[in-house]
Protein backbone atom coordinates (compact mmCIF):
# COMPACT_ATOMS: atom_id res chain seq x y z
CA UNK A 1 0.00 0.00 0.00
CA UNK A 2 1.20 3.13 -1.22
CA UNK A 3 2.01 6.06 1.60
CA UNK A 4 -0.17 8.87 1.94
CA UNK A 5 1.18 12.04 1.07
CA UNK A 6 -0.35 14.78 2.52
CA UNK A 7 0.57 18.66 1.53
CA UNK A 8 0.08 21.94 3.38
CA UNK A 9 -2.19 24.84 1.39
CA UNK A 10 -2.67 28.41 2.99
CA UNK A 11 -4.52 30.54 1.45
CA UNK A 12 -6.74 28.36 -0.61
CA UNK A 13 -9.66 29.23 -0.41
CA UNK A 14 -9.99 31.25 -3.96
CA UNK A 15 -7.27 31.93 -6.11
CA UNK A 16 -3.51 30.42 -6.04
CA UNK A 17 -4.05 28.72 -2.66
CA UNK A 18 -7.33 27.50 -4.13
CA UNK A 19 -5.22 26.25 -7.49
CA UNK A 20 -2.06 24.75 -5.81
CA UNK A 21 -4.41 23.00 -3.36
CA UNK A 22 -6.44 21.39 -6.47
CA UNK A 23 -3.74 20.73 -8.18
CA UNK A 24 -1.23 18.59 -5.43
CA UNK A 25 -5.06 16.60 -4.87
CA UNK A 26 -5.16 15.56 -8.21
CA UNK A 27 -1.35 14.25 -7.97
CA UNK A 28 -2.12 12.42 -5.74
CA UNK A 29 -1.50 14.34 -2.15
CA UNK A 30 -4.00 14.40 0.83
CA UNK A 31 -4.77 18.07 1.20
CA UNK A 32 -4.70 20.63 4.69
CA UNK A 33 -6.20 23.57 3.59
CA UNK A 34 -6.50 27.41 5.69
CA UNK A 35 -8.18 30.50 4.66
CA UNK A 36 -10.03 32.93 6.73
CA UNK A 37 -13.30 32.48 5.04
CA UNK A 38 -15.19 29.31 5.58
CA UNK A 39 -18.14 29.61 4.17
CA UNK A 40 -19.39 30.62 0.69
CA UNK A 41 -20.31 34.21 0.66
CA UNK A 42 -18.64 35.34 3.94
CA UNK A 43 -15.72 36.19 2.27
CA UNK A 44 -14.64 40.03 1.96
CA UNK A 45 -11.78 42.25 -0.12
CA UNK A 46 -10.25 45.11 1.74
CA UNK A 47 -8.88 48.07 0.45
CA UNK A 48 -5.40 47.83 0.05
CA UNK A 49 -4.32 51.35 0.80
CA UNK A 50 -4.48 53.69 3.94
CA UNK A 51 -5.17 56.50 1.97
CA UNK A 52 -8.37 55.42 0.95
CA UNK A 53 -11.67 54.50 3.14
CA UNK A 54 -11.82 50.00 3.56
CA UNK A 55 -14.91 49.51 2.25
CA UNK A 56 -15.37 45.57 1.73
CA UNK A 57 -16.33 43.61 -1.35
CA UNK A 58 -17.59 40.56 -0.64
CA UNK A 59 -15.52 38.11 -2.95
CA UNK A 60 -16.56 34.12 -3.90
CA UNK A 61 -14.56 31.27 -2.91
CA UNK A 62 -14.16 29.78 0.83
CA UNK A 63 -12.24 26.43 2.81
CA UNK A 64 -16.20 24.62 2.34
CA UNK A 65 -15.94 25.07 -1.50
CA UNK A 66 -12.65 24.01 -1.87
CA UNK A 67 -12.80 21.36 0.36
CA UNK A 68 -15.72 19.74 -1.54
CA UNK A 69 -13.35 20.34 -4.70
CA UNK A 70 -10.34 18.19 -3.84
CA UNK A 71 -12.89 15.51 -1.83
CA UNK A 72 -14.65 14.75 -5.45
CA UNK A 73 -11.41 14.52 -6.98
CA UNK A 74 -11.26 11.18 -4.18
CA UNK A 75 -8.57 12.95 -1.82
CA UNK A 76 -8.83 13.86 2.14
CA UNK A 77 -9.00 17.73 3.04
CA UNK A 78 -8.88 19.27 6.07
CA UNK A 79 -9.88 22.68 6.50
CA UNK A 80 -8.73 24.43 8.93
CA UNK A 81 -9.87 28.37 9.80
CA UNK A 82 -6.58 30.15 9.83
CA UNK A 83 -6.11 33.85 10.53
CA UNK A 84 -2.63 34.34 9.33
CA UNK A 85 -2.16 37.40 11.73
CA UNK A 86 -3.09 35.60 14.85
CA UNK A 87 0.44 33.82 15.70
CA UNK A 88 -2.10 31.41 17.55
CA UNK A 89 -3.68 30.52 14.68
CA UNK A 90 -0.97 29.46 12.63
CA UNK A 91 0.58 27.69 15.53
CA UNK A 92 -3.02 25.91 16.15
CA UNK A 93 -2.79 25.16 12.08
CA UNK A 94 0.42 22.97 12.54
CA UNK A 95 -0.86 21.48 15.29
CA UNK A 96 -4.32 20.25 13.65
CA UNK A 97 -2.12 19.35 10.44
CA UNK A 98 0.02 16.97 11.80
CA UNK A 99 -2.27 15.43 14.72
CA UNK A 100 -5.22 14.92 12.17
CA UNK A 101 -2.50 13.63 9.20
CA UNK A 102 0.33 12.39 10.85
CA UNK A 103 2.73 14.31 8.43
CA UNK A 104 3.16 17.09 5.96
CA UNK A 105 5.00 15.91 3.31
CA UNK A 106 4.82 19.83 0.83
CA UNK A 107 4.14 23.35 2.81
CA UNK A 108 2.72 25.92 0.41
CA UNK A 109 2.92 29.37 2.50
CA UNK A 110 1.02 31.19 -0.08
CA UNK A 111 -1.41 32.97 2.27
CA UNK A 112 -0.39 36.66 2.76
CA UNK A 113 -1.58 39.70 4.69
CA UNK A 114 -4.67 41.57 2.68
CA UNK A 115 -5.49 45.13 3.79
CA UNK A 116 -4.07 48.66 3.92
CA UNK A 117 -0.66 49.46 3.64
CA UNK A 118 0.15 46.84 1.04
CA UNK A 119 -0.39 49.11 -2.08
CA UNK A 120 0.75 52.64 -0.30
CA UNK A 121 3.94 54.48 -1.24
CA UNK A 122 6.76 54.38 1.25
CA UNK A 123 5.96 58.12 2.75
CA UNK A 124 2.58 57.04 3.05
CA UNK A 125 2.57 53.39 4.97
CA UNK A 126 2.51 53.92 8.53
CA UNK A 127 5.18 52.33 10.21
CA UNK A 128 1.99 50.22 12.72
CA UNK A 129 1.16 48.50 8.53
CA UNK A 130 4.35 47.75 7.73
CA UNK A 131 4.57 45.83 10.48
CA UNK A 132 1.37 43.51 9.92
CA UNK A 133 2.88 43.40 6.12
CA UNK A 134 6.14 42.29 7.74
CA UNK A 135 4.07 39.70 10.48
CA UNK A 136 1.56 38.51 7.59
CA UNK A 137 4.50 37.85 4.50
CA UNK A 138 7.41 36.71 6.38
CA UNK A 139 7.26 36.16 10.26
CA UNK A 140 4.27 33.94 10.74
CA UNK A 141 5.11 32.05 7.42
CA UNK A 142 8.31 31.53 8.79
CA UNK A 143 6.61 30.38 11.96
CA UNK A 144 4.70 28.03 9.96
CA UNK A 145 7.62 26.54 8.12
CA UNK A 146 9.53 26.16 11.53
CA UNK A 147 6.73 24.20 12.97
CA UNK A 148 6.45 21.56 10.05
CA UNK A 149 10.20 21.51 8.81
CA UNK A 150 11.70 18.86 11.65
CA UNK A 151 9.70 16.28 10.83
CA UNK A 152 9.80 16.20 7.01
CA UNK A 153 14.31 16.52 7.74
CA UNK A 154 13.41 13.45 10.48
CA UNK A 155 12.29 11.58 7.52
CA UNK A 156 14.95 13.23 5.15
CA UNK A 157 12.44 15.33 2.87
CA UNK A 158 12.81 18.78 1.77
CA UNK A 159 10.42 19.18 -1.05
CA UNK A 160 11.05 23.11 -2.60
CA UNK A 161 9.86 22.98 -5.77
CA UNK A 162 7.48 21.31 -8.30
CA UNK A 163 9.37 20.42 -11.96
CA UNK A 164 6.84 17.98 -12.22
CA UNK A 165 5.33 18.87 -15.57
CA UNK A 166 1.99 17.13 -14.79
CA UNK A 167 1.63 19.02 -11.44
CA UNK A 168 2.80 22.35 -13.60
CA UNK A 169 -0.11 21.54 -16.18
CA UNK A 170 -2.48 20.89 -14.08
CA UNK A 171 -2.13 23.72 -11.98
CA UNK A 172 -1.96 26.03 -14.90
CA UNK A 173 -5.89 24.50 -15.96
CA UNK A 174 -6.90 25.63 -12.44
CA UNK A 175 -5.86 28.33 -12.78
CA UNK A 176 -8.00 28.81 -16.35
CA UNK A 177 -10.70 27.90 -15.04
CA UNK A 178 -10.38 30.37 -11.48
CA UNK A 179 -10.07 32.71 -13.91
CA UNK A 180 -12.64 32.53 -15.97
CA UNK A 181 -14.95 31.61 -13.27
CA UNK A 182 -14.07 34.92 -12.13
CA UNK A 183 -14.75 36.94 -15.23
CA UNK A 184 -17.95 35.41 -15.35
CA UNK A 185 -18.91 36.68 -11.70
CA UNK A 186 -17.38 39.99 -12.36
CA UNK A 187 -19.04 40.67 -16.02
CA UNK A 188 -14.90 41.18 -17.03
CA UNK A 189 -13.80 40.27 -20.34
CA UNK A 190 -10.63 37.96 -20.55
CA UNK A 191 -7.45 40.01 -21.98
CA UNK A 192 -7.43 38.00 -25.67
CA UNK A 193 -3.32 39.11 -25.05
CA UNK A 194 -2.60 36.80 -21.85
CA UNK A 195 -0.05 34.54 -22.56
CA UNK A 196 -1.47 31.04 -21.13
CA UNK A 197 1.54 29.03 -22.24
CA UNK A 198 3.08 26.87 -19.45
CA UNK A 199 6.27 28.07 -18.58
CA UNK A 200 9.94 26.36 -18.52
CA UNK A 201 10.79 25.01 -15.35
CA UNK A 202 14.35 24.73 -13.94
CA UNK A 203 15.63 22.04 -12.23
CA UNK A 204 15.47 21.72 -8.31
CA UNK A 205 18.35 22.46 -5.73
CA UNK A 206 18.96 19.80 -3.95
CA UNK A 207 17.38 19.18 -0.49
CA UNK A 208 20.95 19.75 0.86
CA UNK A 209 21.47 22.78 -0.31
CA UNK A 210 18.46 24.19 1.08
CA UNK A 211 18.84 23.23 4.73
CA UNK A 212 22.64 24.16 4.93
Amino acid sequence: MAERRVALVTGASRGIGRCAALALARRGFDVVITARTVHEGDGRAHSSSALVPDVPVPIAGSLDATADAVEQMGRTCVPVPMDLMDRASVERTAEVALGTMGRVDVLVNNAIYQGPGTMDRLLDLPLELAERCLVGDYLHPLLLTQLVLPQMLERGEVLARFPLPTLDAAFLEDSRENRRLENAESDIEPNPDHDDREPEWDSPAPAEELVA
